[in-house]
């Protein structure tokens, strides 16, 4: 057999091998920044109107023309903080509008943002005595699903509750039940000894 032996090519000093640098990318146009931005602020009113909005029975604000991702968000994250956290919440006290250059603690803040206004929009006690909130959620096209009311008293001791009256206010008094008329007859509630109820 015989033996096969590989010997590296030598170039010679003066042959240059043509080395291309990879084409240069043009630079992506205003248009195109722009509907990326649309594009992300869209997306985050999406999100919003998710783990918050439809849940309160609101929609999330719309971006305005031309307005940065990290503007939007900040702003927004400011109005929900406004509307739903009372002024002693931590999360109240958190300055969003600085945070625009910071996407983490953006994030994280913002996540816990929606978490705590959900929860404070039904917390009964930021409601004032003697009213009741009305808190629609929304389905997935924006229509109402279910309405619940959220108050520190029943609404059955609220003023005028079943009157037509408008006055100042006041209880409705409570009545006792005395007697039923069904299909069978009368029943009549009585006491332990046999007498009619009062």
């Amino acid at each position: 057999m015989a033996q096969l032996t590989v010997v590296p090519a030598q170039l010679p000093a003066s042959v240059t091998v043509p080395v291309r640098p990879p084409a240069p990318r043009a630079a992506p146009s205003m248009e195109t920044l722009e509907k990326a931005n649309a594009d992300a602020c869209r997306e985050y009113q999406a999100y919003y109107d998710e783990a918050l909005c439809r849940r309160v029975g609101i929609q999330a604000p719309q971006p305005k023309a031309g307005q940065d991702v990290n503007d939007y968000r900040c702003e927004t994250c400011r109005t929900f903080k406004r509307t739903f956290l009372p002024q002693v919440h931590p999360l109240y006290q958190v300055q969003y509008r600085s945070l625009r250059d910071d996407n983490v603690a953006l994030r994280n803040l913002e996540s816990q943002l929606l978490s705590a206004c959900v929860v404070e929009a039904y917390n009964p006690s930021n409601v004032p005595i003697g009213q009741l909130k009305e808190i629609k959620e929304l389905n997935s096209f924006g229509q109402p699903r279910s309405t619940r009311f959220v108050g520190q008293e029943s609404f059955v001791r609220l003023p005028n509750f079943g009157t037509d009256i408008q006055s100042t206010g006041g209880y409705r008094p409570g009545r006792r039940v005395k007697a039923f008329k069904t299909d069978q007859g009368l029943h009549i509630f009585t006491t332990k000894e046999g007498r009619l109820l009062k």
